[in-house]
């Protein structure tokens, strides 16, 4: 995970910077391995903070509908 932090996946802070990127080839961090790892990883941290969950679930209702629609998008992705 911490090497898709590396600066050569990174986009640059500078937004000229970002849009000629875009219009001379594909910016980084869209080949298929650091775009793989981004979902791979996002989904491993997602499943670890599943405890955190049961609490917002119980004490914000206006969470609670996204929080539901989380738990059941992980869960179909185990079962996959």
């Amino acid at each position: 995970m911490n090497e898709l932090l590396d600066e050569r996946y990174l986009w640059p802070e500078d937004e000229e910077e970002d849009e000629l990127q875009w219009e001379e080839e594909e910016p980084p961090g869209y080949g298929p391995e650091p775009f793989f790892g981004y979902y791979y990883f996002s989904y491993l941290l997602l499943k670890q903070a599943e405890p955190v969950f049961a609490p917002i679930l119980n004490s914000n209702q206006e969470l609670a509908p996204a929080i539901r629609e989380l738990q059941s998008l992980l869960h179909e992705a185990e079962a996959d």
